[in-house]
């Protein structure tokens, strides 16, 4: 990811949608290590998709950039998390809080 400028670390960024799906499912179940588990390819997917995107929010001197804070970035890893999430065979609860 050399031509990938991320506004947060993957450990905060995994903490950050845990704690989302905590709050919005409350059930105790804790999911940040599977989802930290599973960034590395999803930022990898997202850097793969920004890299085609000539926008000044996506693409700047041939720069991907992904803030987590910019509601059309988010959607884009939450999509692609929840895909890789299924695609992997991942806990069958961890998947439905995705689609709910």
């Amino acid at each position: 990811m050399a031509n990938f400028k991320i506004n947060i670390s993957r450990e905060n960024l995994s903490e950050y949608v845990s704690r989302q799906l905590e709050f919005y499912f409350p059930d105790g179940i804790k999911n940040k290590k599977i989802i930290y588990k599973q960034l590395v390819e999803v930022l990898d997917r997202v850097e793969q998709c920004f890299t085609k995107i000539n926008l000044k929010y996506y693409l700047q001197n041939k720069t991907a950039h992904f803030d987590y804070l910019n509601t059309d970035h988010y959607a884009v890893l939450l999509y692609l998390l929840s895909h890789l999430l299924w695609k992997n065979g991942c806990d069958i609860k961890l998947r439905k809080k995705f689609i709910t």
